[in-house]
């Protein structure tokens, strides 16, 4: 035999009380009809400090006000929205009548739009959001517009938060920039690390190519939300030409630059035969693998001749920037620790910023048409607020002080300190 279940439209917790077990548990499985009941009862709660109890003869204010009826209401609990009494008061003094503010207050808890952002930058379409969320006859306003108008709001304000971070509390050894495609549009995303091997999301700008200009504003704009550039800053770029000047016209001769060596190696390979290329890989990986500054550039140069044999256009790209290639080296040398060089597997190629745009790339791949530029900035900026959390710090961080020393030395006397080290 069922038992008989009593509709919850109004009632609180002493009526859910009183159901058999089962239903009981039903209704914790759906846990929304519970935050419609508690909502209920501190609706009626609410009430009764102006009405009183439902069939007492005790009345506050001497019997001024009474119910006046009910008209539909909602509150947003996370995701949802549920339905409540809207019950109306009326001044039977005045005949005026109104709804309390305890509904507005209701409305206030923002709990949960962290999880619709969340959700929406894991993978989550707005059509496939609603498909998670539990399901109840109570739930309604899970339209895909709806959702959408939720995201946008909470990534507008997660964009707000990301552009104005400060800096001035961190102590930063390096930055990294890096492009990553949004579609036809390129953005530059620069990563800063810290002396603890903590990395932070700098900031990012949007240009159809690698261009110095936005890159040059960018990193002015870091400078004066706090970056501390005078006792240097090391700068592992690409390669870009834009790049490379944007650092020039923005840091001086604070920078210094660290070419990725992977980069380098892919450009020179695009110029090699399969045969070739395995003879170069292992030649250039060696060279770099020698702790020695001067011995690994006399390596590299040797290379290079030998490039010239069997193609000039890949050993002209070898030659190219190749003492930016030893700048980590440049600094073991000046430092006088060769255990430098072990931060040479972060700091030597744009890897660190690499993994970060993979991760972006799960988060916003999905994203097949950019309708706009804000679209863009709002997606971007809760992607890398979200990254921020996850990333590890650097291998062999405890070098980083060491090398922050050695980068403020070259940068005061840098020809001094390169031959008082030979």
């Amino acid at each position: 035999m069922k038992t008989k279940v009593v509709k919850n439209s109004s009632e609180n917790l002493d009526w859910l009380n009183q159901q058999p077990i089962d239903y009981r548990i039903a209704m914790v499985q759906q846990h929304l009809s519970i935050c419609q009941l508690l909502i209920n009862q501190i609706v009626e709660s609410s009430i009764e400090e102006f009405v009183g109890e439902k069939g007492s003869h005790t009345k506050p204010f001497d019997g001024q006000y009474s119910r006046y009826g009910y008209n539909r209401s909602s509150v947003r609990i996370g995701e949802k929205k549920i339905q409540v009494q809207g019950q109306r008061i009326k001044n039977n003094i005045t005949g005026q009548t109104f709804k309390l503010d305890i509904y507005g207050q209701l409305n206030e808890n923002t709990a949960g739009e962290e999880r619709v952002q969340l959700g929406m930058l894991s993978g989550l379409s707005t059509r496939d959001y609603g498909k998670v969320m539990d399901i109840t006859s109570e739930a309604f306003g899970l339209s895909k517009s709806s959702m959408s108008k939720r995201f946008i709001e909470q990534t507008t304000r997660t964009l707000e938060e990301f552009q104005s971070r400060k800096y001035h509390v961190h102590n930063f050894v390096a930055i990294l920039i890096d492009g990553i495609s949004f579609g036809d549009q390129m953005m530059i995303i620069c990563v800063g690390i810290t002396d603890k091997g903590v990395k932070i999301p700098f900031d990012f700008v949007q240009s159809a190519t690698e261009n110095h200009r936005p890159v040059k504003d960018m990193l002015l704009s870091i400078k004066a939300r706090g970056l501390k550039i005078t006792d240097g800053i090391l700068c592992v770029i690409d390669g870009s030409k834009g790049i490379r000047k944007a650092i020039t016209e923005s840091f001086g001769t604070k920078a210094i630059v660290q070419r990725c060596t992977w980069h380098k190696r892919e450009n020179v390979l695009g110029y090699l035969s399969e045969k070739d290329q395995e003879w170069f890989k292992g030649e250039y990986s060696d060279a770099l693998k020698t702790r020695n500054y001067h011995q690994a550039k006399s390596l590299l140069q040797q290379l290079v001749k030998n490039l010239k044999v069997k193609n000039i256009a890949a050993a002209n790209s070898l030659a190219e920037g190749m003492e930016e290639l030893l700048t980590l080296h440049k600094l073991t040398l000046v430092a006088k620790d060769p255990s430098v060089l072990q931060l040479s597997k972060s700091l030597s190629s744009t890897n660190c910023i690499e993994n970060v745009n993979s991760a972006i790339r799960r988060k916003c791949g999905r994203i097949t048409r950019w309708v706009n530029s804000d679209q863009r900035h709002r997606w971007l900026a809760g992607a890398l607020l979200e990254i921020e959390t996850g990333l590890n710090k650097i291998q062999h961080w405890k070098k980083l002080p060491i090398l922050k020393k050695a980068i403020t030395l070259h940068i005061k006397k840098p020809t001094i300190a390169l031959k008082s080290t030979s």
